[in-house]
């Protein structure tokens, strides 16, 4: 089975840690982030195939999507793109808070399953970015019911 495609909506920390796991796994990763310097990282890391700067451009093809921004930019991330994730598209985030982006991304037709990975760094960015940050770190998935 082929890794899927992910978009990863913020390359920090987290976003970034991520983006070089899956890519490390065989994955490809298109990425976002609306700081140039970060996106400029994220390729210079190898931490994406791809990279864009709007949401919409590295939502287009990606099986899946992973809201990695601070909570308040996922959920105007979640007001964009909502209309443009398909039926067959999975979407996750990473942030701490589910409460509020669960019920947004219900309220907007969205098939959502929200999870906060057990792990983190004392420093952020994508400079800080570790592909092995997730490895025997729990986390969380919190479906909503139905």
């Amino acid at each position: 089975m082929t890794p899927p495609t992910v978009a990863v909506l913020g390359l920090g920390l987290i976003g970034g840690s991520l983006a070089l796991a899956h890519r490390a796994a065989g994955g490809r990763v298109i990425g976002f982030d609306p700081d140039a310097d970060a996106r400029a990282a994220a390729v210079a890391r190898g931490a994406v195939d791809a990279v864009h700067d709007t949401p919409a451009d590295a939502l287009a093809g990606a099986d899946g999507v992973v809201f990695a921004a601070p909570i308040g930019a996922n959920l105007a991330l979640l007001e964009i793109l909502a209309p443009m994730v398909g039926d067959g598209v999975w979407v996750t985030d990473v942030g701490s808070t589910k409460a509020v982006i669960a019920r947004r991304a219900a309220e907007l037709g969205v098939r959502f399953v929200g999870g906060h990975p057990m792990a983190g760094a004392e420093r952020g960015g994508i400079g800080a970015a570790d592909p092995l940050l997730f490895q025997n770190a729990a986390w969380v998935l919190c479906p909503e019911p139905g």
